[in-house]
Order: structure tokens, then C-alpha cells, then sequence
């Protein structure tokens, strides 16, 4: 909560990433890592699955 001239101000922050698995974002430290996590995992497995028209 921060306060200015005697009002409170909620301040809400948020950002997202969008990354892909092509090999040039894999090379760098933790690359490997990243796409090894579950639920990276789960996301690559249900990409896999979709049929594109």
C-alpha cells in the first residue's frame, strides 16, 4: 500500500514471458533446465495433441 498526499494507493503488478523451445533460447545457461520442468512439460505434451485445422 503506498500513500500520497494522504491517499492509499493499491497498486496491482504483473508481466508476462512468452518463450519458445526453438534451440536458440535453449543454448544459454538454464535453457535445459527450463524445458525439463513439469510443467513446461505438460505444456510441450499439450501442444502436441492439438490439431490445427
Amino acid at each position: 500500500m503506498y500513500e500520497m498526499d494522504g491517499e492509499e494507493i493499491f497498486v496491482i503488478d504483473g508481466h508476462v514471458h512468452l518463450w519458445d523451445a526453438r534451440p536458440e533460447n535453449i543454448i544459454h545457461e538454464g535453457g535445459e533446465q527450463f524445458i525439463s520442468t513439469s510443467e513446461v512439460q505438460q505444456v510441450i505434451e499439450a501442444e502436441n495433441r492439438m490439431v490445427l485445422p
